[in-house]
């Protein structure tokens, strides 16, 4: 448990993982983080996990879970994610940062929510490259590594799924395409995924 541990290319301090928990410590309206999300991560990173991951982050707004998430949907949110990261390198620079990229898909709070089943290619299309800006985003504001967010029934989880994905196109559940294209998408980045 205390040991170093080597993750991707980089080596983190101990085997101590602080998963993902989405906190409620963001504006509603525009993802941007309130005072208590810094205060937390902060003290987060006193406690000398290995690695945290970050809460998950909506990629753009037809992808926000609709309470107080992260965003990381916009150029401008990169001034706060790099805050954020370095009130944990300064309380802990040994630390290792990742960053949940997450989109809800029909679950979300957007009038425009996208579907799995109904969507055009074109808007699948779109998904994927807003999946990629999110990522080149989180290389600028510093994060380590990336996760992407594919459970509780969010778009991605749904998309490789036969009980939600009905599909018989080239996105069908079992040929796992968004999901894959999302990957390969944030690869680019240039940060292990």
């Amino acid at each position: 448990m205390f040991t170093k541990y080597t993750l991707a290319n980089f080596e983190l301090e101990n085997r101590s993982v602080r998963s993902a928990t989405a906190t409620g410590t963001c504006d509603i309206a525009t993802g941007i983080p309130e005072q208590k999300f810094y205060d937390l991560y902060e003290s987060l990173a006193k406690g000398h996990p290995g690695l945290i991951i970050q809460e998950h982050a909506f990629v753009f707004f037809r992808g926000h879970a609709g309470h107080k998430q992260l965003g990381i949907h916009s150029d401008d949110m990169i001034q706060y994610h790099k805050k954020a990261n370095d009130l944990m390198r300064a309380a802990n620079s040994k630390v290792k940062i990742c960053c949940q990229l997450a989109h809800a898909g029909p679950n979300g709070g957007a009038a425009d929510k996208i579907d799995v089943n109904t969507a055009k290619s074109c808007e699948l299309k779109e998904v994927v490259s807003q999946f990629q800006k999110a990522a080149v985003r989180a290389k600028k504001a510093g994060y380590d590594c990336i996760q992407i967010h594919s459970a509780h029934t969010y778009l991605l989880s749904q998309s490789i799924s036969n009980y939600y994905n009905k599909r018989q196109d080239k996105y069908k559940a079992a040929d796992f395409k968004l999901l894959k294209d999302v990957f390969k998408a944030v690869k680019k980045a240039g940060l292990p995924v």
